[in-house]
């Protein structure tokens, strides 16, 4: 059970490295199409970062409180700024790339609710 724990753990930091590095790429690149929508998408998914953070590293940053409220938001941002508000991809012809961006994120989702609903219930 212990190696479980302790390679879940290396995953996660694995993946937070990794999606900081896929987050400044991107955010990078769009931010000269989409300025104003991706600099409120990065501020809304800032926390999810700390979140990951807090996972991958054990530690607790808010209450659950926060984390749980926060992971329902997240969930409601992506699908209006994904499916509701589509000509912000179609700006800059983002099908596959926002495909792709899906298929990369979902461990960010999974991490989130992890951390709000399982993690930080343990800590109790």
């Amino acid at each position: 059970m212990n190696e479980k724990k302790t390679s879940s753990g290396l995953f996660w930091k694995i993946y937070l490295i990794f999606f900081i590095l896929i987050a400044i790429y991107s955010y990078s690149k769009a931010f000269h199409y989409l300025g104003l929508m991706n600099l409120i998408d990065f501020t809304a998914s800032l926390p999810s970062l700390a979140a990951l953070y807090g996972l991958a590293f054990k530690k607790e940053l808010f209450k659950g409180f926060y984390w749980k409220s926060y992971f329902y938001f997240f969930v409601a941002w992506y699908i209006l700024i994904n499916f509701f508000i589509p000509w912000t991809n179609k700006q800059v012809n983002y099908v596959y790339a926002d495909m792709l961006g899906t298929i990369v994120t979902v461990p960010i989702y999974i991490a989130l609710y992890i951390y709000a609903f399982k993690f930080l219930n343990s800590k109790k």
